[in-house]
Protein backbone atom coordinates (compact mmCIF):
# COMPACT_ATOMS: atom_id res chain seq x y z
CA UNK A 1 0.00 0.00 0.00
CA UNK A 2 2.77 2.34 0.99
CA UNK A 3 4.49 1.73 -2.21
CA UNK A 4 1.42 2.22 -4.51
CA UNK A 5 0.17 5.07 -2.48
CA UNK A 6 3.44 7.02 -3.19
CA UNK A 7 3.71 6.00 -6.84
CA UNK A 8 0.20 6.80 -7.50
CA UNK A 9 -0.61 10.04 -5.57
CA UNK A 10 2.86 11.53 -4.75
CA UNK A 11 2.94 13.90 -1.86
CA UNK A 12 -0.87 13.58 -1.15
CA UNK A 13 -0.46 11.96 2.01
CA UNK A 14 -4.42 12.12 2.32
CA UNK A 15 -4.94 9.61 -0.81
CA UNK A 16 -1.83 7.55 0.46
CA UNK A 17 -3.39 7.12 4.01
CA UNK A 18 -6.78 6.01 2.35
CA UNK A 19 -5.27 3.57 0.47
CA UNK A 20 -3.49 2.01 3.07
CA UNK A 21 -6.76 1.71 5.12
CA UNK A 22 -8.96 0.67 2.05
CA UNK A 23 -6.65 -2.03 -0.23
CA UNK A 24 -7.71 -4.88 -0.07
CA UNK A 25 -6.11 -7.71 -2.42
CA UNK A 26 -8.22 -10.27 -3.17
CA UNK A 27 -8.30 -14.23 -5.20
CA UNK A 28 -9.04 -14.33 -8.99
CA UNK A 29 -11.90 -16.02 -8.17
CA UNK A 30 -13.01 -13.43 -5.62
CA UNK A 31 -12.18 -10.72 -8.18
CA UNK A 32 -14.59 -12.91 -11.41
CA UNK A 33 -17.45 -12.83 -8.87
CA UNK A 34 -17.35 -8.98 -7.55
CA UNK A 35 -17.08 -8.38 -11.67
CA UNK A 36 -20.40 -10.35 -12.36
CA UNK A 37 -21.83 -9.49 -9.02
CA UNK A 38 -20.90 -6.24 -7.25
CA UNK A 39 -20.44 -3.87 -10.98
CA UNK A 40 -22.70 -0.88 -10.91
CA UNK A 41 -24.91 -1.93 -14.00
CA UNK A 42 -27.75 0.35 -15.16
CA UNK A 43 -30.66 -0.51 -17.50
CA UNK A 44 -31.28 2.46 -20.09
CA UNK A 45 -34.18 2.94 -22.12
CA UNK A 46 -34.96 5.49 -24.90
CA UNK A 47 -38.28 5.86 -26.07
CA UNK A 48 -40.27 6.84 -29.51
CA UNK A 49 -40.89 10.22 -28.86
CA UNK A 50 -44.44 10.04 -30.25
CA UNK A 51 -45.39 6.30 -28.98
CA UNK A 52 -43.98 6.36 -25.46
CA UNK A 53 -43.03 3.10 -26.18
CA UNK A 54 -39.21 1.17 -25.79
CA UNK A 55 -37.01 2.15 -29.21
CA UNK A 56 -33.77 1.01 -27.42
CA UNK A 57 -32.75 -0.80 -24.25
CA UNK A 58 -29.10 -0.87 -23.54
CA UNK A 59 -26.79 -1.37 -20.10
CA UNK A 60 -24.32 0.55 -19.35
CA UNK A 61 -21.19 -0.22 -16.69
CA UNK A 62 -19.51 1.36 -14.44
CA UNK A 63 -16.47 1.12 -12.04
CA UNK A 64 -16.83 2.76 -8.38
CA UNK A 65 -14.97 5.93 -8.31
CA UNK A 66 -12.26 5.37 -6.60
CA UNK A 67 -11.00 2.39 -8.76
CA UNK A 68 -7.37 1.70 -9.66
CA UNK A 69 -6.31 -0.10 -12.97
CA UNK A 70 -2.57 -0.54 -13.80
CA UNK A 71 -1.50 -1.60 -17.08
CA UNK A 72 1.60 -1.44 -19.01
CA UNK A 73 2.67 1.60 -21.62
CA UNK A 74 4.42 -0.01 -24.29
CA UNK A 75 5.87 2.28 -27.05
CA UNK A 76 7.25 1.03 -30.08
CA UNK A 77 8.86 3.03 -33.13
CA UNK A 78 6.12 4.25 -35.27
CA UNK A 79 6.89 3.51 -39.29
CA UNK A 80 4.70 6.45 -40.24
CA UNK A 81 5.84 9.57 -38.23
CA UNK A 82 9.51 8.17 -37.98
CA UNK A 83 9.12 8.61 -33.84
CA UNK A 84 11.20 6.78 -31.79
CA UNK A 85 9.68 4.97 -28.57
CA UNK A 86 11.05 7.35 -26.48
CA UNK A 87 9.75 10.28 -27.89
CA UNK A 88 6.31 8.30 -27.95
CA UNK A 89 6.44 7.88 -23.60
CA UNK A 90 7.23 11.73 -23.63
CA UNK A 91 4.35 12.70 -26.03
CA UNK A 92 1.96 10.29 -23.67
CA UNK A 93 3.68 11.93 -20.18
CA UNK A 94 2.18 15.64 -21.94
CA UNK A 95 -0.96 14.36 -22.70
CA UNK A 96 -1.66 12.79 -18.88
CA UNK A 97 -0.87 16.28 -17.14
CA UNK A 98 -4.41 16.74 -16.18
CA UNK A 99 -7.10 14.72 -15.58
CA UNK A 100 -8.96 12.72 -18.40
CA UNK A 101 -11.99 11.55 -19.89
CA UNK A 102 -12.30 8.07 -21.47
CA UNK A 103 -15.27 7.04 -23.03
CA UNK A 104 -18.44 8.55 -23.45
CA UNK A 105 -20.86 9.94 -21.29
CA UNK A 106 -19.23 13.14 -21.04
CA UNK A 107 -22.27 15.07 -19.88
CA UNK A 108 -22.81 12.92 -16.82
CA UNK A 109 -19.42 13.28 -15.53
CA UNK A 110 -18.75 9.61 -16.66
CA UNK A 111 -15.20 8.84 -17.46
CA UNK A 112 -13.22 11.24 -15.49
CA UNK A 113 -9.83 9.46 -14.95
CA UNK A 114 -5.91 10.29 -13.54
CA UNK A 115 -3.42 9.01 -15.57
CA UNK A 116 0.02 8.10 -13.72
CA UNK A 117 3.34 7.17 -15.37
CA UNK A 118 6.08 5.50 -13.38
CA UNK A 119 9.32 5.20 -14.26
CA UNK A 120 10.76 5.64 -18.33
CA UNK A 121 10.98 8.52 -20.01
CA UNK A 122 9.51 11.34 -18.82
Amino acid sequence: AVFLGTHLFGATGSWQQSLAQRLCLVHDDVMSFLCQHATDVVARVALKPESKTVANLWHEESLPTESVLVSLAVATPNGKTGKKADELLQSLSALIDRPLRLGGKATVGRGRCQVTMAGGPR
